[in-house]
């Protein structure tokens, strides 16, 4: 048998690659649905790539954690909490004010996570109203914490975690935050005259509704541009 030349092998190497990236999608789209929302401009912020490039929308959320108190208080502060640190695999046995807690925290590696979203409509007028509200190590257990399948999507992050003068804190990152608009949706995109709503305006420019599937990966499914 012939070996296959550079050429060959890189069309090989392309057409796997293809085929592998459609089987994901299908069994992402055919299996167990696992959320459908409905975000706004806010939300959801266009990228756009001119008259002939590929729309892009960029998923703005507010926040590392939110946390729920006995007496119903919301903390919306940007850092994670050292009871759910531990409860996703971190070491936080070292007070921060202790010899040494820096390297402790800064040597431990990032751990994979499923993160909730929260979406609240009476959230500020201005800004995202998707809210980073928890993260654990798998679907099953946060869809148990947050079970509104309309207002909450789980999505893969990471957490890294430090230390600073109150105790352990980590951040949310590598959350997939783009989001690729169906060619069926760009023109309505690409010929829309404002894409920056006033602080006043409360009317969005634009609604998005999105499908997340058994893969947590979404996919645009009905757009509006009210009048």
């Amino acid at each position: 048998m012939k070996r296959l030349n550079g050429l060959h092998a890189a069309v090989l190497v392309v057409l796997v690659a293809n085929a592998m990236a459609l089987r994901h999608a299908w069994a992402n789209r055919h299996g167990a649905m696992d959320a459908e929302i409905v975000l706004t401009d806010r939300e959801l912020a266009y990228r756009g790539g001119g008259q002939v490039g590929t729309v892009f929308l960029r998923m703005n959320y507010r926040g590392g954690a939110v946390y729920t108190h006995d007496q119903g208080e919301v903390d919306t502060g940007a850092w994670i909490r050292e009871q759910e640190l531990e409860g996703i695999g971190f070491d936080c046995s070292v007070g921060a004010k202790e010899a040494g807690a820096y390297d402790h925290y800064r040597k431990q590696k990032s751990r994979a996570v499923i993160a909730a979203f929260e979406y609240r409509e009476g959230a500020d007028v201005v800004g995202s109203r998707l809210f980073a509200v928890g993260v654990g190590r798998d679907v099953a257990s946060m869809r148990r914490r947050f079970p509104d399948r309309s207002k909450v999507i789980l999505l893969p992050a990471a957490v890294r975690v430090f230390a600073d003068a109150e105790g352990p804190r980590g951040y949310l990152m590598g959350v997939p935050v783009m989001i690729h608009v169906p060619h069926e949706f760009q023109a309505g995109f690409r010929s829309h005259p404002v894409w920056v709503r006033g602080a006043e305006q409360d009317k969005p420019l634009y609604t998005v509704r999105l499908r997340y599937g058994a893969n947590l990966e979404p996919w645009v499914v009905g757009v509006e541009f009210p009048r």
